[in-house]
């Protein structure tokens, strides 16, 4: 169902601060996006 996919912005201050307009994370429905400085650092 459509109304199902709440859109909810994750933070914590014990990772870095998000750059911008963006969020550490963010969760809608059962999917979690997650910003990582970890992979950028991978492929450098």
């Amino acid at each position: 169902m459509e109304g199902d996919n709440v859109r909810t912005i994750i933070s914590t201050d014990k990772a870095p601060a998000a750059v911008g307009p963006y969020s550490q994370a963010v969760k809608v429905g059962n999917l979690a996006f997650i910003l990582s400085v970890y992979a950028e650092l991978m492929f450098r």
